[in-house]
């Protein structure tokens, strides 16, 4: 599961050279990135992973091996989460890269001022850009509009709890 902003794309060499070696890999694209739909109510990393959870291959595929970068950690560990007592029959490991945390080790710490300047940053980072020329320099408004509701949309609060329980093997880089 790729960071945010990203797709499945970001995950092309690694997944290569995996498949080289008889692994099967599935890269998805979080809702919001890369070819998914774009147009979503909620961009939070526990409906992302709500709705990746409906992947046939992910529920019904036998046990994985789930590995999350950056944003894609906190999908990760949502999943988990959601599977509740079918973790451990769908996921024989977790490796988090890089990955999205606890709300404490994230910028201020304050689950508030970080979303109030989620906030201030959609305003400056998707609204303003429109008003004004910039010549595509900042990419596709698509692009800014899914990062910024990616990180506003989330709630970190809840990933210590999951942290804390989680009873599946689990590497942090």
């Amino acid at each position: 599961l790729h960071g945010a902003p990203g797709s499945s794309r970001d995950f092309e060499e690694l997944a290569r050279r995996l498949s080289d070696r008889g692994y099967w890999v599935f890269a998805i694209d979080l809702p919001g990135y890369g070819d998914s739909a774009r147009s979503l109510q909620d961009y939070s990393i526990a409906e992302q992973a709500r709705i990746i959870l409906k992947v046939p291959e992910i529920i019904h595929g036998g046990r994985s091996h789930l590995v999350g970068w950056s944003m894609g950690g906190g999908v990760a560990l949502q999943m988990i989460d959601q599977l509740g007592e079918k973790a451990n029959d769908t996921v024989a490991s977790l490796t988090l890269m890089a990955s999205l945390n606890v709300q404490e080790a994230e910028g201020s710490g304050s689950y508030a001022f970080e979303h109030y300047k989620y906030a201030v940053g959609y305003a400056a980072l998707v609204v303003a850009p429109e008003l004004i020329p910039h010549f595509g320099l900042l990419g596709p408004r698509s692009i800014r509009h899914s990062f910024i509701r990616n990180f506003w949309d989330t709630d970190q609060r809840p990933l210590r709890a999951i942290m804390e329980n989680i009873r599946i093997p689990t590497m942090i880089l």
